[in-house]
């Protein structure tokens, strides 16, 4: 058998997996604050789309800034976050509802309810969570406001909210929702 050569398999090459894109990192709320409206516009635009309703319970509520906030020279911009602070606490959802918190996230009173559910932001820049105020048990004025939320990650969420005038959306203000 001289001059024949062996025949060695040949292993094919298993065909690879397709890989999901790697979790984008959660982003901690201590590196938010500070930060104008258009540098939050770019970090809400730049975060993952909710897949679903993922707010239940409590959230602790801490407010970063707002188009109503950034004229205002930061001495001043710090001092109506303290204020505003110690009287609202966050929010709280339950079954696709919810209200906000004032005085104690346990106890406090709740006030000025929304609804809650999966949209299109006002801008057409994907989906959010949705707190829609424009329903009967809310005085006319606040049915006006939209909130909109996306997760940072880590049960965290970065939020913001909206007042209507007219067929236009103004962003009032951001904040964080921290489970509770």
């Amino acid at each position: 058998m001289a001059g024949k050569k062996k025949k060695t398999a040949t292993k094919k090459a298993a065909p690879k997996k397709a890989t999901k894109p790697a979790p984008r990192p959660a982003i901690a709320p201590a590196a938010l604050v500070g930060k104008s409206t258009h540098d939050l516009d770019l970090v809400f635009a730049g975060l993952a789309e909710p897949s679903a309703l993922q707010l239940n319970g409590n959230y602790a509520g801490n407010i970063l800034a707002g188009g109503l906030l950034d004229p205002v020279v930061p001495v001043a911009k710090d001092a109506l976050n303290k204020i505003a602070s110690t009287f609202w606490r966050g929010k709280t959802f339950t079954d696709g509802s919810g209200s906000n918190v004032w005085f104690d996230l346990a106890k406090g009173l709740r006030l000025i309810t929304y609804r809650v559910k999966l949209a299109k932001s006002h801008d057409d820049k994907g989906r959010v969570v949705q707190l829609d105020y424009d329903i009967p048990e809310n005085l006319p004025p606040l049915r006006l406001i939209r909130g909109e939320a996306r997760p940072l990650g880590n049960g965290i969420f970065l939020a913001r909210m909206l007042f209507r005038v007219k067929n236009d959306w103004f962003n009032v203000i951001y904040f964080t929702l921290v489970p509770a």
